[in-house]
């Protein structure tokens, strides 16, 4: 049975699509994406968002799925960012629904944390495309730089659109609000020991290493101590069954991870 869509016909969040798609184009033709969604989610439940389409939106609704994709996690602290794929973190059925009827696949989510909502980023691309996941590790950093542009370029979008808010129902709500840790199980590479999983961390220090940056310059990029950055190192090592960070880059580069 078909639920009632938060927002009708005629609704500002339906109206902005085209102007979404228009600041999305670039990205997408570099990436290889088609959709694109923010959200802002408050702690008492109400949601707001734009989309470049509203295809997925409305599937969402229309099928009750619950909101098991990683929206929020009240153990991000102010300031912070958490990205994570939907490979993992939500059902199959809500994954073939989205292949199936608005030819999205292999999403991935970037969450903000602010003091009074979170912020929800997601990226996806055509049905099929299995190439993306490594699209995306080595694109993080254009991923991340373009949540930031959105909202400086849609900063009246978001304004009207948060003028609007809904409040999500409570069957579809999240658990607790939390993201489901799927980074873990998410990230892969293969070195000397088969395929192991990564973190995101290391994933991020790792491309950077791969752009020439020394120890000092990745912490200074990532806001986070030398220290910190050569356990990630040391991790990955430990994994992939590498002495060197030379020898770190040449698997980056075997599982097409370079950086760029």
């Amino acid at each position: 049975m078909t639920q009632h869509l938060p927002f009708g016909p005629k609704h500002f969040v339906r109206e902005a699509q085209a102007d979404v798609a228009a600041l999305c184009a670039p990205l997408f033709q570099k990436l290889d994406l088609n959709y694109f969604h923010y959200i802002r989610l408050y702690k008492d439940g109400s949601l707001t968002g734009l989309h470049n389409r509203m295809d997925w939106h409305d599937c969402f609704y229309e099928n009750n799925f619950k909101t098991t994709v990683p929206l929020a996690s009240q153990e991000i602290k102010f300031g912070q960012y958490q990205v994570c794929l939907w490979r993992g973190s939500v059902l199959d059925q809500t994954l073939c629904a989205a292949r199936n009827f608005t030819n999205l696949d292999h999403p991935i989510n970037v969450t903000v944390a602010h003091k009074d909502y979170f912020e929800g980023f997601a990226f996806g691309t055509r049905a099929g495309n299995d190439t993306i996941i490594n699209t995306y590790f080595n694109n993080i950093e254009v991923l991340l730089n373009f949540t930031r542009y959105f909202k400086d370029q849609a900063r009246d979008l978001i304004k009207q659109a948060d003028q609007n808010r809904h409040v999500l129902p409570k069957a579809q709500h999240a658990d607790n609000l939390k993201i489901l840790d799927n980074v873990s199980s998410a990230l892969t590479m293969v070195g000397a020991y088969g395929e192991v999983t990564i973190t995101f961390k290391e994933l991020e220090a790792l491309c950077l290493l791969c752009r020439g940056l020394t120890i000092r310059e990745i912490a200074y990029r990532l806001k986070r101590s030398a220290r910190t950055i050569e356990m990630h190192f040391n991790h990955l090592k430990a994994k992939l069954g590498c002495k060197r960070k030379s020898q770190l880059i040449a698997v980056a580069l075997e599982n097409n991870i370079n950086g760029f």
